[in-house]
């Protein structure tokens, strides 16, 4: 009989794999898909390491105090986001350049907003009002008709859980917003690219692990001695503890025996999945040199200034890192267009954001050289979404999936962090907590068996 099982080898599960290992328990990690990483993969068949999902490490100067440290340690190299040009753009005149007083309503507006969710939301974290949704928390403050009010709302909240602020809770985002303000206001060195791939980062951290790729669980069935984990293939692992690992999403593609209590599936219902559409293109010559500010060999993050929504474009990808590849830009989008994208495929996907590029970056349809990498979360069975949310009110549901069941089923993942959910080291500081819990209980189990 095995001490853990670890049901998938993203973050959570590779964390909690070497905590159970680092207390010389007997460990088997089940990981669904071909590949480690979860929702952290960095795709090495492009002539730019192209991370689909988590891209940055975040919140480096408050709370990632053990993911970080591990990854410097491993040889991963950063640079600051910071330190990356931004151009914001009227799309009705693309090739104009917001001056600096349209610059200066937005982020004024930012600022006013940030404001409005940190005041509000610490009431709500005391006790003192009731938690709402972040569009109401904004339109309670008479925020209702600030300029590019849709857009900050966008930055602030939608690239964090991919979810429309009509559905968020103001009470999740305030408690994730006060660790890191981000994307306008980046404290220095707080939210740092990895050239090399995050997702590249975290799979060396898997090295040596006993990972079985390709193995979906089915089922998992507990009992006075233990538990029993059934494979899709119908072979059957016995442990005397389970780490589940799987998002929000995915975990309903697992029967458990008996069924989970009421209270657990209440918390899963609360914490629905969002999503976030990423596409990197290919392209020959420097169709982005020269315009919207962009100079050559160097990576710009362009942003249409909308009163609405608006897809990010990092044109000349990773230029200076990757000198001789082909020139990249990366799109970014959220919520109900990048369900809208993914549902569309990667071509049609790519024709549609080429046309909204030709504009501001004249020639780039030419120029495209028809490759394009893109994410897939949503329509992935084992993950049905990129990020998780909170429902308005339901922001305890990630507390209450911290515990264990009976001391022998234990849930992990960015979804059960109060603080840095959506982060790659939210899911990592719970699977660390859930593998060294688990591997005390067995221990226990053993001891008195």
């Amino acid at each position: 009989m095995l001490d853990v099982v670890v049901v998938g080898a993203g973050a959570a599960g590779i964390a909690a794999a070497r905590a159970a290992l680092g207390m010389q328990c007997s460990v088997a990690v089940l990981e669904a898909m071909d590949r480690i990483g979860g929702r952290c993969y960095t795709d090495t068949s492009a002539p730019i390491p192209f991370d689909h999902g988590a891209q940055l490490m975040a919140q480096v100067q408050s709370v990632n105090t053990t993911l970080f440290p591990i990854l410097e340690r491993s040889g991963a190299v950063t640079f600051p986001a910071e330190s990356i040009a931004r151009s914001l753009f009227d799309p009705l005149d693309p090739t104009h350049l917001a001056d600096d007083d349209e610059q200066t309503v937005l982020y004024a507006g930012y600022a006013t907003i940030v404001g409005t969710i940190l005041e509000h939301g610490l009431a709500i974290d005391q006790g003192e009002a009731p938690d709402i949704s972040l569009a109401e928390t904004v339109a309670r403050a008479g925020l209702a008709h600030l300029p590019y009010r849709r857009l900050i709302l966008q930055l602030l909240s939608e690239v964090v859980v991919g979810i429309a602020p009509e559905h968020e809770s103001t009470l999740d985002m305030f408690r994730f917003l006060r660790f890191s303000p981000a994307p306008l206001v980046y404290p220095p060195r707080d939210s740092l690219y990895v050239p090399s791939g995050l997702g590249t980062a975290l799979a060396a951290l898997a090295d040596g692990l006993p990972i079985s790729l390709s193995t979906p669980v089915a089922s998992i069935a507990r009992d006075t001695d233990g538990v029993t984990v059934m494979l899709d293939g119908g072979a059957a692992l016995r442990a005397r503890t389970v780490v589940v690992t799987a998002s929000t999403g995915a975990v309903r593609t697992i029967a458990f025996e008996p069924a989970l209590p009421p209270d657990y599936d209440d918390a899963f219902d609360a914490l629905p999945m969002g999503n976030a559409y990423k596409a990197m293109l290919s392209f020959s010559g420097r169709p982005f040199d020269g315009r919207l500010g962009t100079q050559p060999g160097t990576m710009n993050n362009a942003i249409g200034l909308i009163e609405a929504p608006s897809p990010a474009f990092s044109v000349n990808y990773f230029a200076q890192q990757y000198p001789q590849a082909p020139t990249c830009m990366v799109l970014t989008c959220e919520s109900a267009l990048a369900d809208e994208y993914e549902a569309m495929g990667p071509q049609a996907a790519a024709l549609d954001i080429l046309a909204q590029l030709e504009e501001p970056f004249p020639g780039v349809g030419q120029a495209w050289d028809g490759r394009v990498w893109a994410s897939s979360w949503r329509t992935n069975p084992y993950t049905r979404g990129g990020l998780s949310s909170a429902l308005p009110g339901r922001v305890a549901a990630r507390e209450r999936l911290r515990m264990p069941i009976e001391q022998q089923l234990w849930f992990a993942g960015e979804a059960l962090s109060t603080s840095s959910h959506d982060l790659l080291h939210g899911a990592w500081a719970s699977g660390t907590i859930a593998g060294t819990e688990a591997a005390r209980a067995s221990r226990r189990a053993f001891s008195q068996a």
